[in-house]
C-alpha cells in the first residue's frame, strides 16, 4: 500500500464512533464525553456542536468553550447551558455570566441561577442534596452587593438562606458551621451559623482541623472547637515566645507551623 493511501482509524472511547484520517490530528475527549478534533467540538453522538474553537476549559462538571465571537457553557450531559458574547468566568462548580450592562449572574453546574446583580463573590463549600448530581449547591457563599442605601456590603448565605451581612468580607469554616468577619476596628468576631457570638475582638486567628488559635494583643490562646458551637474549650494560653517554644500542632496536612507563622506575622 502506498504510504499516502495509509489511513489512521480514530475511535471515540465514550461512544464508539470512529473516523478515518490520512494523517494524525489533535484529538481531546472532555469529561462530559464531548470531543474536540482540531478546532471542531463534537457532541458524544458525533454531531458538530461548534466550529472555530479557540479554547476549551474542562472544569469536570461543565465545559467552557471559546470561539472568536462567543463563549458557551456545556453541562454534565453535554447539554448547552448558555452562550454569551460577553465574558463567562468559571470556578470549580460555578460560573458567572456578565451581560451588556456589566451585571453578573451566578449559575450552578446545572445552569440554575443562584444569584444576580452582585459585584463579587466567595464560595466556601458545597453540599449534595438528595442523590449525587440531583442538586449540587454552594453550602456557603458570600455576595458583595450594593444595598438600598448605595453602600457596598457582603451578604453571607448558607444553603441559599441569608444568615449575616457585613461591611467586610467573611471567613467561613464550613466543616464546623461557623463564620467570621471584621468590624470597623479590624477586629475579628467569630459566630456560629445561627449567628451566636463565639469569640470577639480578635486581632487574628487560625483554625487547624478542630483547633482554634486566637491572638488578642500579645496573648495567644488555643481552643478545641465545640462541634455543637456552644462553648469552645480553652486548653492553653500564653505569649508568642511560649507559643513558639512549647506548642506543636499535629495535623493531617502538616500545616501547623505555617498556621502559627501566619497568626504571628499577619
Amino acid at each position: 500500500m502506498n504510504k499516502k493511501e495509509k489511513q489512521l482509524l480514530f475511535i471515540h472511547a465514550g461512544s464508539g464512533i470512529s473516523f478515518l484520517k490520512n494523517e494524525f490530528v489533535s484529538c481531546r475527549v472532555m469529561s462530559n464525553q464531548m470531543y474536540l478534533i482540531e478546532d471542531v467540538l463534537y457532541f458524544p453522538n458525533g454531531e458538530v456542536a461548534v466550529e472555530g474553537v479557540k479554547n476549551v476549559q474542562d472544569v469536570k462538571y461543565f465545559l467552557k468553550v471559546t470561539t472568536e465571537d462567543v463563549q458557551i457553557i456545556y453541562g454534565l450531559e453535554a447539554e448547552e447551558h448558555i452562550r454569551s458574547k460577553f465574558d463567562i468566568e468559571v470556578y470549580d462548580c460555578l460560573y458567572v455570566v456578565s451581560d451588556e450592562n456589566g451585571e453578573k449572574q451566578l449559575f450552578s453546574i446545572f445552569g440554575e441561577l443562584i444569584a444576580k446583580n452582585f459585584l463579587n463573590f466567595d464560595v466556601f463549600g458545597f453540599s449534595w442534596i438528595d442523590a449525587p448530581f440531583s442538586n449540587y449547591i454552594p453550602q456557603w457563599y458570600a455576595l458583595n452587593v450594593v444595598d438600598s442605601n448605595g453602600s457596598t456590603i457582603w451578604q453571607l448565605f448558607k444553603n441559599d438562606c441569608l444568615i449575616a451581612t457585613s461591611k467586610n468580607s467573611f471567613r467561613v469554616n464550613a466543616e464546623h458551621s461557623r463564620y467570621a468577619t471584621t468590624g470597623d476596628d479590624g477586629k475579628f468576631s467569630i459566630f456560629a451559623d445561627n449567628s451566636k457570638l463565639l469569640h470577639k475582638e480578635l486581632d487574628n486567628y487560625v483554625e487547624i482541623d478542630n483547633i482554634l488559635i486566637t491572638k488578642v494583643g500579645d496573648v495567644y490562646e488555643i481552643f478545641t472547637i465545640d462541634d455543637e458551637n456552644f462553648n469552645d474549650k480553652s486548653i492553653w494560653k500564653g505569649c508568642e515566645q511560649k507559643l513558639l517554644s512549647e506548642i506543636y500542632i499535629i495535623s493531617i496536612d502538616d500545616v501547623g507551623d505555617a498556621c502559627i507563622d501566619d497568626i504571628i506575622n499577619n
